[in-house]
This record gives structure tokens, sequence and C-alpha cells, in this order.
């Protein structure tokens, strides 16, 4: 997954999100209710190599990435100008489903 465009994220942005956990492990963090910028992930095509790796983090720059949006009104999904940065579409592994769908126990 590193290496082709940053992941944008649902995670709002905080420069200090880490430092409000403590040294032990934490299971799915969820960051700050809310905020002005989302979290991009990973790297790009475009990073340099110590950038390229999950554990990257960047901010969106919204105001910067709508200034080319031809439309009016602005549209929040118009990051013309980031061309590195896409989404990962997942979905929910349900193991019982798999087991009884292809046969294997």
């Amino acid at each position: 997954m590193i290496g082709n465009v940053k992941e944008f994220c649902l995670d709002w942005y905080d420069p200090a999100a880490y430092s409000q956990y403590s040294e032990d492990i934490t299971v799915d963090p969820t960051g700050p209710e809310a905020g002005e910028e989302h979290v991009v992930r990973g790297g790009s095509y475009r990073s340099d190599a110590i950038e390229l790796r999950s554990a990257a983090r960047d901010f969106t720059r919204t105001d910067d990435w709508l200034t080319t949006d031809p439309q009016s009104p602005k549209s929040i999904w118009w990051y013309s100008d980031s061309t590195d940065v896409g989404f990962r579409v997942v979905r929910e592994f349900d193991r019982e489903e798999s087991r009884t769908s292809n046969g294997s126990q």
C-alpha cells in the first residue's frame, strides 16, 4: 500500500495526538472528536524514502487544495492540487461467513 498515494483518513488531525496516549498499548485510538484538517497517512510516489512508512502522518491543507476548484460553490471533495493523496476502500472481514461461503472449515 505504501508508495502509490498517501491515504486520506477520516480522523481529525492534531499535531499532538500521540502525546495524549500512555506508553501502554493503545488499540484503535480515536483521536480528536472534531477539527479543521484530516489526517493523511503513508507516503506516495512523490515522497522521499524516509516517508514511505505507514506511520508517516500529515494533514490535508484543505484551503490550499480548493484553490483550483472550478465549481461554485466549492466542493469539499475537490483535491486536484494534491495528486498524491487517495483513499483506501475497506470492508469488515467476517470469518464465519468466509468459512461457510467457500466450504472450508
